[in-house]
């Protein structure tokens, strides 16, 4: 059996993308620096004429949007760079996160969305159909963040081990009170 920590270099070494390495890029002390962000100045009052400051821990970004201060702009950042940064927080994932993370990176939803195209669109898209790989990807992460909040609402009950339906249900009914999943009326749904 691996180490978990180099499992886990060797996952997201995989996944990264094979960029030269440039000199002075040193991604884990701007991770660092980022986590350890400087609050001075925010409670001080402003002058007349100023827009007031955001709340403390988020400064203005690009167009006006509210970043939270220690966040990492990855649209900033070089290709080594975010795979250096991908390295590193990889690493830093427990025995159990690193399987599940293991998990996600293999699993496919290819063939059952191709069946669902399919069915409603009555035409069997090709394996290398954009629309395919798009609905793919889309339920790909839908169902990643079911499991996230399923996983949290299990964590918050107390109950370990793995996730039983109610979780499920429970997860989904949260993300639809959330606003980010559109709810269907009970006679229209299938499950849940």
């Amino acid at each position: 059996m691996t180490q978990p920590g180099t499992q886990a270099a060797q996952i997201a070494e995989d996944s990264a993308p094979e960029v030269p390495l440039s000199d002075g890029d040193d991604v884990e002390a701007a991770l660092e620096a980022a986590l350890e962000a400087d609050f001075e100045g925010v409670g001080e009052e402003e002058a007349p004429g100023v827009a007031p400051a955001p709340p403390p821990g988020v400064v203005a970004g690009l167009g006006g949007a509210e970043v939270a201060i220690g966040a990492i702009d990855l649209s900033q950042m070089t290709k080594q760079q975010r795979a250096e940064l991908n390295t590193h927080v990889v690493s830093m994932l427990d025995g159990v996160e690193l399987d599940r993370y293991e998990a996600f990176r293999r699993s496919s939803l290819k063939k059952p969305m191709q069946r669902v195209m399919h069915i409603v669109t009555g035409v069997n898209p090709k394996p290398q159909d954009k629309s395919l790989i798009a609905l793919a990807s889309v339920a790909k992460s839908f169902v990643g963040q079911l499991v996230e909040t399923a996983r949290m609402l299990a964590a918050g009950k107390g109950e370990e081990g793995p996730l039983q339906p109610m979780h499920i249900h429970a997860a989904y009914q949260q993300l639809i009170a959330q606003g980010k999943v559109e709810g269907l009326p009970k006679k229209q749904r299938r499950f849940l």
